[in-house]
């Protein structure tokens, strides 16, 4: 599964639902804290705590934006 994908599903995590449990606020508060690196030609942004990688892939020179 592409890493666009797998992230696509996991931002359910990046805004609290009333009907959470417990568990469920503990699982979003660590996935929020961990940097994420999301490879996509299709996404042009990310939220919080991810940085998009989308120059040239094929071509070996993906650098997440914005770096060197």
């Amino acid at each position: 599964m592409e890493s666009r994908v797998v992230y696509e599903i996991m931002q359910y995590w990046d805004e609290d639902d009333a009907g959470w449990g417990a568990a469920e606020r503990d699982l979003a508060a660590v996935w929020r804290r961990q940097p994420k690196w999301v490879v996509s030609r299709m996404l042009t942004s990310v939220g919080p705590n991810a940085m998009l990688v989308s120059d040239d892939l094929e071509g070996g020179d993906a650098r997440p934006e914005g770096k060197p």
